[in-house]
């Protein structure tokens, strides 16, 4: 399914409506115990979230929680599942999971390291752009994100509003993908 394929479906739809099956949710339930179902769905909703989004935009890691991670896990644990995911999503490519560490340097200039962070905040508003705005129940699995609150004490309007600042930043680039939405990176 192409984004713009994606679009037109309703991506209104929440993203579990169009890739989770019957069989990986009763997968995930028997796999990932004392999570209440609606909660599941969130962590799956945000996993499928991060994972159009590692697609999307280059350069840059996107931290996520250790329970998207575990969604993550499972759901490649059933090749066959996890292979179809892949080929459904919008760039249509199996996307590899690394737990290597980065092994990224520290920028030269003021104007490397001014580019390096909002390359690394760019998910930030390629999230807000794509799939609207951060809730309180999705905010905890995006460790910057959430990250950002706890140690700035940015509320949640705050970091949205943020977002939506960092898409009109000089510096950095909006495109348009195939399915109407911005791509952000550093121009």
């Amino acid at each position: 399914m192409s984004m713009q394929q994606l679009n037109n479906a309703g991506y209104g739809k929440k993203l579990t409506e169009i890739y989770l099956s019957e069989k990986m949710l009763r997968h995930f339930q028997r796999k990932i115990l004392g999570v209440e179902q609606e909660a599941l769905k969130i962590r799956i909703e945000e996993f499928l979230k991060f994972i159009i989004l590692s697609t999307e935009i280059k350069g840059c890691p996107i931290p996520v929680s250790q329970e998207i991670d575990e969604v993550w896990h499972q759901w490649i644990l059933e090749t066959q599942e996890y292979h179809t995911l892949c080929q459904q999503l919008p760039s249509q490519r199996y996307i590899h999971h690394s737990s290597l560490p980065n092994n990224t340097t520290f920028p030269a200039s003021h104007e490397e390291m001014e580019n390096q962070i909002i390359l690394d905040f760019s998910w930030i508003a390629s999230y807000v752009a794509n799939f609207g705005k951060f809730t309180e129940e999705a905010v905890v699995y995006w460790t910057t994100a959430f990250s950002l609150m706890q140690k700035m004490g940015w509320s949640l309007e705050y970091l949205n509003s943020f977002a939506q600042e960092l898409i009109g930043y000089q510096n950095v680039r909006c495109n348009p993908t195939e399915f109407g939405k911005i791509q952000v990176s550093v121009a």
